[in-house]
Formats: structure tokens, sequence, C-alpha cells
């Protein structure tokens, strides 16, 4: 007959194990939409740092949901929770005659390390390797003006979405600005924020529009990338030597909206 020690492991611990996380106990404040201050405390999941670095294939991983509705064709994931409310804050949008749809979501490492490859490819014209280390560092820097480091990007969390259109221009136009403004002003009551906003404060990425994060689950993920990612645990791609140089995560990571750490 096994220790009663034993069952408790089998219940208490192994689900966790399953799903790549352990609970933490957390109080994180919060401002609602329209300015009201609430103080939440809740059991939140300690992520581990493969969820983190996006090395998971959400189409098989717990608790992610492939996109049907609201979302162009194409292998679009996300939180379950998430797109739960995605669909809600679409629906919303629908009936004040706004049309939202998802263009990109949850992006693995794999996925990410493409769309970086790609950029790098084409500003050095498939020369990185062959340059020299300033060089190399330029394009990175200039890379990093259109897309996220592997390993770095918060569409590994599957609690971020890109909406309608990542061209800047749309949101110059009569239905991106329209579209914006709907979402400055309701988002929030959905559990959405603006993540690379044009805040003074902040560093990092250009600002986004387009880039939208569901902060009740984001916010304690952001947490634990800090607290567990180090330098080290980033590569397996062109420029990831100057990860320290470029202060990435500091920088980059952490380079977002305040309402969102």
């Amino acid at each position: 007959m096994k220790p009663l020690l034993y069952y408790i492991f089998i219940v208490a611990i192994i689900p966790g194990m399953l799903i790549g996380v352990q609970t933490q106990e957390s109080k994180i404040n919060f401002t609602d939409h329209g300015g009201t201050q609430t103080y939440l405390s809740m059991r939140y999941p300690g992520y581990e740092k493969e969820f983190l670095l996006g090395h998971y294939d959400p189409a098989t991983y717990p608790n992610f949901s492939k996109a049907y509705r609201f979302c162009k064709e194409g292998n679009i994931y996300l939180l379950d929770e998430v797109y739960d409310a995605f669909i809600e804050m679409a629906e919303a949008a629908q009936k004040d005659n706004i049309h939202l749809n998802i263009i990109s979501a949850c992006r693995n490492f794999n996925h990410q390390k493409a769309l970086w490859e790609a950029k790098i490819s084409q500003l050095s014209a498939g020369l990185f390797q062959f340059l020299d280390p300033l060089r190399q560092k330029q394009i990175v820097e200039l890379a990093l003006q259109f897309t996220a480091m592997p390993g770095t990007s918060r569409h590994h969390w599957g609690t971020d979405l890109d909406l309608n259109s990542s061209d800047p221009n749309f949101y110059d136009s009569d239905a991106g600005i329209k579209i914006y403004n709907w979402l400055l002003a309701n988002a929030a009551d959905f559990g959405f924020r603006q993540v690379y906003s044009a805040h003074q404060d902040r560093s990092g990425h250009d600002v986004e529009p387009w880039h939208w994060s569901y902060y009740r689950l984001s916010i304690p993920m952001y947490f634990n990338y800090i607290d567990k990612i180090k330098n080290s645990d980033i590569k397996g791609f062109s420029g990831d030597a100057y990860l320290s140089e470029l202060h990435i995560i500091p920088m980059y990571v952490s380079g977002i909206n305040p309402e969102m750490k």
C-alpha cells in the first residue's frame, strides 16, 4: 500500500505538470474601463520557461482554441478564455457597426523565428552571416522595428492578437480611426489593452494600434517571464548574440504600456 503523500502528489502536482504550470498566489492591481480601481486576488499558474518562450504547439497544447469566427482563414489559436472574451468583444463591436477581425494570434517560437529570419534576410540581402558585427547589430536593430525576436514575443503566450491590419497607414484612414477609437473606448471592458501604446515613458517596439492583449492572463505571464527568463534562454536564430548588448528584455519585453505591468 502506497503512503498518503504519494496520492497527494498525484492529485495536486501531476495535473499542473501536464499543462506545464504550477499554481501560485498573486495579488495584482487593475484599472477597469472608466477608471474604476479594483484589487484582484487571484490564483494564477506559474508558467514554465518552455511555454513562455514559445516552445510548444498551440494546436495540441491544453486550453487552446482554434479561432473560427471573426478571423481570417488559417491556423489561428488563442487560449480558451482569451478567445471567449474576444468573441464577446467582437459581437459587441458588431452592434456598433465595428467589424473586428483577427489577423494573427498565438505564434510559437518556430513561427516567430520564420518571421524574424525572413526580415533579417530581407534587410541584409541574405548576407547576414557574412556581415561584420557592427553591421549585423544595425540589421538586428532595424528588424526590431518590424517584429520581435523569437523567444521574446508576447504572441507566444496565446493572450495577444493582431486585429484587422498591421499596416500603420490603415489607422490613418477613416475605417482604421473608427476601429481604433472603438477599441480605446471599449476593449478594457472585455479584458483587452493595447500593448505598444504611444505612452511617452515606453521603450522598445514602435506603436502598434493593431496589437491587443488579454491583460487578465498576460500580466501574470509577463511577471513570470521577467522572473524566469534570462538572455541565455533566448537563442537559436540570427542575431541572438546581440540580446545583451541591445538590452532586449528590459527595452523590448518590458517596453510596453505601463498598464500592462
